[in-house]
């Protein structure tokens, strides 16, 4: 039996793209970029930011994404 492995990046540190965000900019308004400011400055944890930006994907795009990754 093969064992298939997936080796994702969604912070950078082993790619030179983060799959996060490029996924982000594809899939969900920009409204998610916002959660990022606001992370940036202090008033939302790293763990909020990606909640909240994550909760943005609509259910129609979660198709989309696991069939273009």
């Amino acid at each position: 039996m093969n064992k298939l492995t997936i080796i994702s990046d969604f912070d950078g540190t082993i790619s030179l793209h983060e799959l996060g965000e490029i996924i982000l900019k594809k899939f969900v308004p920009d409204d998610w970029e916002k959660f990022y400011s606001q992370m940036i400055r202090g008033n939302l944890s790293f763990d909020e930011c990606i909640t909240k930006q994550y909760s943005l994907i609509h259910e129609r795009n979660r198709e989309k994404i696991i069939n273009s990754v």
